[in-house]
């Protein structure tokens, strides 16, 4: 029972490992976040210097104590936090739970280039979020708070197959280990209740024996487990994870509890038992198949959503490839200036994109989402979306593979319409529409363009690229247009305030990172696929232990019917040939069930239910033979 109890401490010490990590990443532990909120603020609202001292002072006025997340874009991992009520330069290290390295803690003037709307931590010992919602309403702002609490959490984790998945394997084992126990001690309930005793009494002796062992082993390892993250991670993490754990812990032995109560009520023994000397543990044989098959039925049923759950965080890895590409790329902001102003300006800003387009540190990305497709009365049949780009866009200037198609008239039409607009003269208009060919990447290339007009930079999957070579063709306006809409951006933050510097434009014109908000979103997403692969290893190994406790189980009922067999000289295979059958059968019919469903339903992952399935059954033969040779040999010794 202690071997047991120490496997289901191991599969609740893998769940409490992921639930650390993925809070974690969301409310730094280290930081004390119990709270996260997300600023967005109206259309226009491009002063970030103004917005940010406004925000701060509310956050000193509330007792907020915000924390700024963002991306680590030089490494390309990871992430730094900014204090926003906290002017210094100086740093603190911010130790990480999971698998990115630790942070570090600045002043908010880490805040400079960065966008003031976004994700913040809330810090503080006593938020006003009453008050504060009041004056985000007041001033315009929408927030959207999400406070930290074990509802929330479990909510983020129950939406996850993966998980349920692994938790299905912790309450799985749970349960066919109880039934085991009960199983070994039923001929001893039996004489109990033969010699007078009353079934409760001897029941709850059982339990009692099981909880302590159980309880007493599992605190043994939560401690050691607590030691361990402290030493390895930090002591921060060590409360919550060993609260955790002991959670996990807790709640498995109260379903494990509640369901051999009611296995012990529905087989005490009776009188007319006892005369026809019925075996005793009988009716838990049948429990603990029942449980076995129930576990299957939930691995099976768990494969289809967990599969999906795996492609998509292999997507969300790919799009975080391709937001690290993004990283330290900036676009130039302009605030407060009057349309005189503008019209002053936007020559400069335009030569100043020039410059940087013929030292290669400029890129171009304009997309035509669907509404705007509809907007410009293109027909249907088009793809979702055309983006127009320069080579530089794309990592490392290199062009996506894909196959290269002519535009629809419709398309070709209005492209001719807009670049009048934007080009130097008809003559290169009429030029570059004549050209117009559409690279066509594969689905899951995952292209991020912006959206024209509206500075937007997500994913576009399904895309029609169009590219340029440069900017020559545009005019100057056009070009300063685009880049104050993030259409335009630049290679990274020393390059372009030194060419603001160049061009005399420091003060009007600034600098700041595109894809911050992007680049944590997609971290976060993941850090799902682990959370996924490990899950699935949990779901894999309590089945494994199931399916060998059951067995052993079996061996042990058997022993006496099964070692005269052996000892007789039939072959180890045909002693257990009926139980294996029999269990053969039942599986089939669980698979059957199960596939039938995911195929009814459209779920992906049908095959690999087929797969695990008969990988299942072929476990069982297995298991069973090695159960029944170790109980052989016990025998053999006398030690049964």
């Amino acid at each position: 029972m202690a071997g047991i109890a120490a496997v289901v401490c191991l599969l609740a010490v893998v769940l409490a490992a992921l639930m650390t990590d993925l809070r974690d990443r969301a409310l730094p532990e280290a930081l004390g976040a119990r709270a996260s909120i997300t600023v967005m603020y109206p259309t226009g609202s491009n002063d970030d210097a103004q917005l940010r001292a406004e925000l701060a002072e509310a956050s000193a006025r509330f007792g907020l104590g915000l924390v700024r997340a963002l991306p680590e874009v030089e490494a390309g991992s990871g992430a730094v936090y900014a204090l926003l009520e906290r002017a210094d330069s100086s740093t603190e290290p911010v130790p990480r739970f999971g698998t990115l390295p630790d942070a570090r803690l600045y002043g908010s003037a880490r805040l400079d280039a960065s966008p003031t709307a976004g994700e913040y931590l809330v810090t503080g010992q006593s938020p006003d979020r009453v008050g504060f919602t009041a004056w985000a309403e007041s001033s315009g702002i929408d927030i959207e708070w999400k406070q930290d609490s074990p509802l929330e959490m479990a909510r983020l984790l129950v939406s996850q197959p993966s998980f349920l998945a692994a938790l299905f394997a912790v309450l799985g084992l749970v349960t066919v280990a109880l039934i085991g126990w009960l199983t070994v001690r039923s001929r001893g309930r039996a004489l109990s209740v033969f010699a007078g005793i009353q079934p409760g009494r001897s029941a709850l002796s059982d339990l009692r024996t099981f909880s302590g062992v159980f309880l007493g082993t599992s605190g043994v390892l939560v401690a050691a487990t607590m030691v361990a993250v402290g030493v390895a991670r930090g002591w921060v993490f060590a409360p919550r994870f060993g609260l955790v754990v002991g959670i996990g812990i807790a709640l498995s032995w109260i379903v494990a509890v509640l369901i051999g109560a009611v296995l012990l009520r529905a087989s005490v023994p009776t009188a007319a038992s006892l005369v026809s000397r019925v075996p005793p543990m009988r009716s838990l044989g049948r429990a603990g198949a029942i449980a076995r098959l129930v576990l299957l039925a939930m691995v099976l049923i768990s494969i289809s959503p967990a599969w999906a759950t795996q492609a998509r965080a292999g997507e969300s890895a790919r799009q975080l490839s391709q937001w690290q590409s993004l990283g330290d790329r900036v676009e130039l902001v302009v605030t407060g200036v009057t349309e005189v102003q503008w019209q002053e300006l936007s020559p400069r800003l335009g030569n100043l994109l020039r410059t940087a387009d013929e030292r290669g540190v400029a890129a171009l990305s304009t997309v035509w989402d669907r509404s705007r497709l509809d907007e410009y009365g293109i027909t249907p049949e088009t793809p979702p979306s055309i983006m127009f780009a320069t080579p530089t866009w794309f990592p490392d200037a290199r062009l996506p593979d894909g196959e290269r198609v002519q535009p629809s008239p419709s398309v070709a039409a209005r492209y001719q319409q807009e670049l009048e607009i934007w080009a130097v003269d008809a003559q290169t208009a009429a030029t570059l529409s004549a050209n117009l060919i559409f690279i066509v990447p594969p689905l899951d290339a995952d292209v991020l363009g912006v959206g024209l007009g509206n500075a937007t930079l997500e994913a576009r999957p399904g895309v029609h690229i169009a590219v340029f070579d440069s900017f020559a063709p545009f005019k100057s306006d056009i070009l300063a247009s685009l880049a104050t809409t993030g259409n335009i951006v630049l290679s990274d933050l020393a390059t372009a305030q030194a060419l603001i510097q160049e061009f005399g434009l420091t003060g009007e014109v600034r600098a700041r990172y595109i894809a911050e908000n992007g680049l944590m979103h997609a971290q976060f997403a993941a850090g799902f696929a682990a959370l996924t692969a490990a899950s699935l290893a949990a779901l894999i190994l309590g089945l494994l232990l199931a399916s060998s406790i059951g067995a052993r189980i079996h061996a042990e009922v058997n022993a006496r019917i099964d070692h005269p067999l052996r000892v007789a000289g039939v072959s180890p295979l045909r002693v257990v040939a009926a139980r294996v059958r029999r269990e053969s059968v039942q599986g089939v019919v669980v698979i059957a069930v199960v596939g039938t469903l995911v195929v009814l339903t459209a779920q992906p992952g049908a095959w690999l239910v087929v797969l695990v399935g008969a990988a299942a059954l072929a476990l069982s033969p297995l298991t069973h033979l090695i159960a029944g040779q170790r109980t052989f040999i016990i025998l053999r010794r006398r030690l049964i």
